[in-house]
């Protein structure tokens, strides 16, 4: 009886430790390796890849790594890839499952997310084998991976000024805003270095520890928000007004009860839908009126997760890189997660009933060799 095949994404660490061990010098480590593969295999699982996966396997510093882990890949028998909206060959990432469910979305705006995901699910993934994806010339790898180094080290960056907060307006509504007393120009250069020490104090406690020269990212952010407030403040009468005008955020959807954050996500998608406008042939104009910020599944997925990583504690780079990948959740058949990433998607089940039920099993596991049988189950 043949296996009913399943698509499932591992989390790159996993498949990095597997990598490791199916090239050891110990025998033990190298049949728990292959015995991991076959399992997988003979159970019909397809490994997931979106680019996500691939750059965080091969931005490793070590390059004889690097060489060892695309050669592990390439031996995969069974492989599963998120199909780019350009169709091209490589993984594609979570910009094309946005665009995929816009497609569906403006086709039939009056969809359930159920009859969304279905639509999308039936155009979502390629499949083959490791020898397909992961055998390209060496200079084609040397590029990419410097290409995840350096998103890497802007991962760490963006994760780390996302969790910032200073002056305790974020929940504050736009009416609560505008009657707050504007800060005379004279004391701007006084406020400027004290927002500074604040930002750099919040780095330092909860940035990534892997943040280098957390003074002068604090400076630089200071300096640019400044710059900023600095174009609106002197001709504006209302200065709230116009940063959503800035924005292009459109007018209606913003009243006196709308938030500080409410603006700054409604900024975001704003640009988001622009760039996502691009890959559509010929290019579309995209706005939040024709699609909504809540029409999405995969989007209130990606920023439900994304807004509680931030709000944690402690950020990490890597937090951008599980975000990327939460769509996966809605249209494969399981995905390991790591232990924080775990934690933020049960409370976040809890709290959207309705996008719980569309999300796939979720697991995070210590040994991998555990896998298999948790799959079977």
């Amino acid at each position: 009886m043949l296996a009913k095949a399943k698509i499932v994404s591992l989390d790159s660490s996993t498949l990095g430790i597997v990598a490791r061990d199916f090239w050891s010098k110990e025998e033990s480590l190298r049949r728990k390796a292959a015995n991991f593969v076959s399992a997988l295999t003979e159970q019909g699982v397809f490994i997931a890849f979106t680019i996500t996966h691939v750059s965080e396997l091969i931005r490793h510093e070590n390059i004889a790594v690097v060489r060892g882990r695309l050669a592990f890949l390439s031996r995969l028998p069974l492989i599963a890839w998120l199909r780019p909206y350009d169709r091209n060959w490589f993984p594609g990432c979570a910009v094309d499952v946005f665009a995929r469910e816009i497609e569906g979305y403006l086709r039939n705006p009056s969809a359930s997310w159920d009859e969304l995901t279905a639509t999308v699910r039936s155009d979502f993934w390629e499949t083959g084998n490791g020898s397909e994806m992961f055998v390209q010339p060496p200079i084609f790898w040397k590029q990419i991976r410097q290409l995840s180094q350096e998103q890497h080290a802007n991962q760490i960056h963006v994760a780390s000024l996302a969790r910032v907060r200073v002056g305790g307006v974020s929940n504050m509504t736009m009416e609560q805003t505008r009657k707050m007393p504007r800060r005379p120009k004279e004391e701007w250069a006084a406020y400027g270095n004290e927002f500074t020490r604040e930002v750099h104090r919040q780095l330092i406690v909860h940035g990534d520890n892997r943040l280098d020269k957390k003074a002068e990212v604090a400076m630089d952010f200071a300096k640019g928000t400044f710059g900023r407030i600095r174009h609106i403040q002197p001709d504006a009468v209302d200065p709230f007004n116009e940063i959503v005008k800035r924005a292009g955020i459109p007018a209606q959807l913003v009243g006196p009860k709308t938030t500080v954050d409410e603006i700054g996500e409604l900024a975001v998608y704003v640009e988001q839908l622009r760039i996502l406008g691009d890959l559509f042939v010929p290019p579309r104009k995209l706005s939040p009126l024709d699609i909504p910020i809540t029409a999405l599944p995969a989007y209130v997925l990606e920023r439900g997760l994304s807004t509680r990583q931030q709000r944690a504690d402690h950020v990490d780079g890597s937090d951008l890189g599980d975000s990327q990948i939460a769509s996966l959740l809605l249209y494969a058949d399981a995905v390991q997660v790591d232990k924080r990433t775990h934690h933020h998607l049960e409370h976040l089940q809890r709290q959207n009933r309705k996008l719980g039920k569309l999300m796939c099993p979720f697991f995070k596991v210590g040994d991998y060799s555990k896998i298999p049988d948790r799959l079977a189950a």
